[in-house]
């Protein structure tokens, strides 16, 4: 068998040592542009904590500042809704773009 025979079986390609070195180096590369986001990511948890914590430390109202549990038991309880108003809402700002072009012409 020729080299490029041997490089197929069945109908696929089989990777090279070389495909596979670019492989790796893109893991690489995206794991460091992952870890490079991880000071973000965590401070922007820590954040989100210190908020939590401060609401139920200092019992502010819901209504001056609600807790972010609080959002996200309100979002999770009227998402249907919420999905619901914001098709309808994306449908006449293509109504409204599509007209105001037409206009135009």
């Amino acid at each position: 068998m020729t080299a490029p025979a041997r490089q197929v079986r069945d109908g696929a390609r089989l990777r090279t040592g070389a495909g596979r070195r670019a492989t790796a180096g893109a893991l690489r590369e995206g794991a460091a542009a992952v870890t490079g986001y991880l000071p973000a990511v965590v401070f922007l948890l820590m954040l989100v904590a210190a908020w939590q914590v401060f609401v139920d430390v200092v019992h502010v109202s819901d209504f001056v500042l609600p807790a972010p549990l609080v959002i996200l038991k309100t979002t999770l309880h009227y998402f249907p809704l919420m999905l619901r108003q914001t098709w309808t809402t994306t449908y006449e700002i293509g109504l409204g773009l599509s007209s105001a072009t037409r206009s135009r012409s």
